[in-house]
Parts: C-alpha cells; structure tokens; sequence
C-alpha cells in the first residue's frame, strides 16, 4: 500500500497570501494544512520556472509564491512517499521570506537498508 502527501503547513493568516482557491483543512493547535492536489498544483505552477530538486511534487515556481507569504509567518512544503512504511520524506520551510530549513530529504530508513545508492 501506498501513501503520498504533498502539502503547505502553516496558520490560516499565512495561508491569505496564497493564489487560486486553496482548501484549507485545520489540523488544531493553530496550524493548519493547505493539500496541493494536482488541480492546485496545475493553478499555481509557472511552466518556465525550473523543477527544485529534491521535490517531485511541487509546483514550478511554487517555492516564489511561498516565500513572500512567509512575510506573515512560517510555512512550510512537505512531501511524503511511502510505501509498505518505507520512504523519502522531503521538507522546506520560510519564514520571513527567507529559507530557514531545507531544502531536506530524509531517507535514512532506506539508506539503512540499503536501499538507496
């Protein structure tokens, strides 16, 4: 079984400064989670911008939307891909329109089984 999430964490007034019309779902002690669906991600993606690697999901471009928004706060984009319990998890987080963490991919799960090169 598979499990894959590709999301933006932060506080609904962060969320105010994001384009199109992004589902909110609150997740409790003030944060809330923004899915980036593939009809989201198509709304929000520039196709001229280059891919930001490590991500395999996140929108072209996504990442100058991001940090501006982060002027109101911290905000994270997480990437989740896992199956039969094991993979990558990858993270970025702004604040102030700068990156304060990431661009990270957390494979020691494989690594340790030597499943990645």
């Amino acid at each position: 079984m598979a499990y894959g999430l590709e999301a933006v964490i932060s506080t609904v007034a962060v969320f105010s400064g994001l384009p199109g019309d992004p589902v909110i779902v609150r997740l409790g002690q003030g944060l809330s989670l923004v899915p980036v669906t593939k009809d989201y991600a198509a709304s929000v993606a520039d196709p001229e911008a280059p891919e930001l690697a490590p991500f395999l999901e996140l929108p072209r471009g996504f990442e100058l939307v991001l940090a501006p928004c982060s002027s109101a706060g911290p905000i994270a984009y997480v990437e989740v891909e896992l199956f039969g319990g094991d993979g990558p998890s990858t993270a970025q987080v702004w604040e102030s329109g700068a990156v304060v963490f990431g661009r990270q991919r957390f494979t020691e799960h494989w690594a340790r089984r030597g499943l990645l090169p």
